[in-house]
Parts: structure tokens; sequence; C-alpha cells
């Protein structure tokens, strides 16, 4: 005798021990699955506004709450959320304001994350913070390098223009050929402002051990102070060297390859008595030549002949 549904829908509202056993059957069912699937999305789109709409004005509020905390200002209205960051991200570029705390920006956004992981539909909202967030958070990893490269470059140029000014007065040796010698002073004064920090408005220079240069009264080298040393080291200013006695004469120098692979001159050294005999010797080979005394090629050459030739008991003049 077959069971009428009304029978089987009756005993299951009035038996509770049997109701937990069908729906535990039902629910391990595969021919069920497709039916209770598609019942709990039906349900879901049914009921949506209840079950999401709350959640997404809690996040969004807390996301104008954070705005707000971040840039002193209520979000516009008539901005997305992501349009509004994204458009105040690039006014702070724009304008290279460093003052907002880049540190707190990530501490924020990790708190949207957590937030957006604890709730219901964690798939869902992570999905919509990743997307939303990405563009956040490559503008201000650029707005971080864009501000350090800023600053060093500015340092740099304030600290070159401090040197230069120093030397102010300094009367350079004409006995070295002028284009070497630009490129020379070019090249000790890059490499001290490389070698400096600014502290408190105040620029210090340091050796090639990071420690700061002292002067004779045991106190931090003054630009012009540095410079003048440095400057006469190489011969530089005038009346610390003088042509050698037996005069370079001519070279007749050669570019060659060294065992390094670098290209180099092949000097003559008979006539070639000083440090500033070699340093004439190779700025008219290279001339003679054709080749750029300030050019990338001019100085590799420059450099590599004078490290071959110019020995510790070479003298200066």
């Amino acid at each position: 005798m077959a069971i009428e549904v009304t029978e089987v829908i009756s005993a299951l509202e009035t038996d509770e021990t049997l109701r937990n056993s069908f729906l535990g059957a039902i629910n391990q069912a595969e021919w069920a699955k497709p039916f209770l699937e598609n019942t709990g999305k039906a349900y879901f789109e049914q009921n949506r506004e209840n079950i999401v709409s709350p959640i997404v004005k809690e996040i969004h509020d807390k996301y104008d709450e954070d705005y707000k905390s971040l840039f002193g200002e209520e979000r516009p209205k008539d901005k997305k959320t992501y349009e509004a960051y994204k458009e105040k991200i690039q006014s702070l570029k724009d304008s290279g304001a460093s003052k907002y705390e880049i540190e707190r920006w990530k501490k924020e956004a990790d708190d949207w994350k957590k937030k957006a992981e604890g709730s219901e539909g964690a798939a869902h909202w992570k999905s919509m913070y990743e997307q939303s967030t990405s563009k956040f958070n490559e503008e201000k990893e650029q707005l971080v390098s864009q501000l350090s490269e800023l600053k060093t470059t500015t340092r740099l140029n304030t600290v070159k223009s401090e040197l230069t000014a120093s030397m102010s007065g300094l009367a350079l040796n004409k006995n070295i050929n002028e284009n070497l010698r630009n490129d020379t002073i070019s090249r000790i004064i890059t490499n001290l402002a490389n070698n400096s920090d600014v502290v408190e408005g105040i620029t210090i220079y340091k050796d090639e051990h990071g420690k700061p240069i002292l002067n004779d009264l045991n106190a931090p080298i003054t630009a012009k102070e540095l410079v003048e040393r440095e400057l006469k080291k190489y011969d530089l200013i005038q009346g610390t060297a003088t042509t050698g006695g037996g005069g370079q004469g001519k070279t007749n120098a050669q570019i060659v390859k060294n065992e390094s692979g670098d290209e180099q001159l092949e000097i003559d050294m008979t006539n070639i008595k000083t440090k500033v005999d070699l340093t004439n010797a190779i700025s008219e080979s290279l001339r003679a030549q054709g080749i750029a005394l300030n050019g990338e090629r001019g100085r590799k050459i420059s450099d590599a002949t004078y490290k071959k030739y110019a020995g510790a008991d070479m003298p200066l003049r």
C-alpha cells in the first residue's frame, strides 16, 4: 500500500525523532543535493538586501571614518570610496606632501582586510578588498619611493652647491689640461657629496668607513677645508704642482687592453717623471685620438692608465 505525501508530512510534523532522522538522510542523499543548493541560492537572492546590505554599510562606513581620520576631511559624497582615495593620493604626490603617515595607512588597510575576512561571505569581501586596495597600495609605494628619491636628490644637489661655492678664491693649476682638471674636480665633488649627510641643517662629510671627517682642530671639517685638501691631492691648486724637469715630450701612446679587458694607454715613460707629467701625457694622447676627456670612455681610459703608471714612488711634481 502506497504512503500518501500528506501522511509523511503529518508524521514529520508530529515526530521530532523521525523528522531529525529524515532531514539527516536528505542532507546526505546525492539526489537531493541539487534541490537543496537551488533552494539555498533562491533564499539568498530573495533576502539579499537583509543579509548583505548591513554588512556592506558597516564596512563602507568604516572606510569613510578611516578617510576622515587619515586626511582630516570627509570623503566627497559624489565620489566612490576608491576614486576618493585615488584622487587624494594623487594630490599628495603632486604636492610632494610628506606629513601624512604612510605606515599608518598600511595599518588601516590591514584592519579593513581583517574586518572583511571576519564577516559573512568572507570570500566575496576578500575579493572586494583586494580589488579596491590594489591600486591604492601601488600609489602608496610610488609615493614613498618618489619622496625618498626627491629627498636624496635635494640633499646631493645642496651639498654639491655648497662644495662648488667653497672653491671661490682658489687658484686652480693651469699646468693641467682644463678639461681633465674640470672632470677631476667634478668627480671629487660628486664623491664627497655621496659620502655626506645633513643633520639638522649641517653637512657632515664622512670617510670611506662612514666616520665623520675632522679638521686639525678635531671639529667636523668644513666644505672649504675639505675641497682644498682634496684638490691638493691631485695637484689641482696653483702652486702645489709644476711640470717635471724632463718634461713629457711626445708620447705616441697607443690604446691597448689590459688583463682585465679594459682599455688603457701604452705610454713611453722615458721623459715622464712626475704625476703631473703623466696626467698631461694622458690628456694629450686622448685628445690626439679624438677621444673626449670628459666622456665615459675617456674617463675609463684615463683612470686605467693612471693606475698602471702612477706608482707610489712617483713624485707629484
